[in-house]
């Protein structure tokens, strides 16, 4: 909140959007997105300083999880509270997991273990080892590289951006971005005042 007013994204209120087009609400997103998940993660592993020391991983992790939570619940529309179903499917789809057992493992030991416990569960491991993947297994331990893991969820995001911005009727990834944006802010007061929401129940039924 700034100046009394709820902001929807660093350079957005929800004022602002209440009676956007389709496009200035993407475009808000994405603004949301890198303002309070991509740049924040990039200060905390280090990638914009010459040096990257792994000081701030763990809560690195934390917040990719978060985002990894927030993108699934988008990319599938989900009109609902978000869960270990659409987390583990987004890993495997969209994330390079290679199956459902490893994108379990980080569901539980990683996100899990630190959202609920604050804590990486005893099969889980942070590395930064160049030679490796964003994960890799060995005798059953998890090893999670946030700064490659990061570079992942990236590339997507910047693929996502893309898909979300062809106006196609037949765009389903765009109809449930918007599902999930009206399910998450439906009874927001700023947004019930403007047409907005009225414009997304039309793009949805077109």
């Amino acid at each position: 909140m700034e100046n009394g007013e709820k902001k929807f994204s660093p350079n957005c209120t929800f004022d602002d959007l209440k009676d956007a087009e389709i496009d200035k609400l993407i475009d808000a997103f994405i603004d949301r997105m890198k303002g309070w998940y991509f740049q924040p993660l990039k200060s905390l592993l280090g990638l914009d300083t010459e040096k990257t020391k792994g000081d701030y991983d763990f809560i690195s992790l934390a917040i990719e999880c978060m985002l990894i939570d927030a993108l699934a619940g988008y990319f599938y529309g989900i009109e609902r509270n978000t869960g270990k179903c659409s987390f583990i499917v987004f890993l495997i789809e969209n994330l390079g997991f290679k199956s459902y057992k490893e994108a379990e493992k980080f569901y539980e030991d990683f996100r899990c273990g630190i959202v609920h416990e604050t804590r990486i569960k005893k099969s889980g491991f942070v590395s930064r080892k160049e030679k490796f993947p964003h994960y890799w297994i060995v005798n059953d331990k998890l090893y999670v590289n946030p700064v490659k893991l990061f570079t992942e969820l990236k590339s997507f995001f910047i693929w996502y951006c893309d898909k979300l911005l062809e106006e196609d009727k037949e765009n389903i990834i765009r109809k449930n971005f918007l599902r999930r944006f009206r399910y998450l802010f439906k009874d927001h007061e700023e947004l019930k005042r403007g047409k907005l929401l009225e414009r997304i129940k039309e793009e949805l039924k077109a």
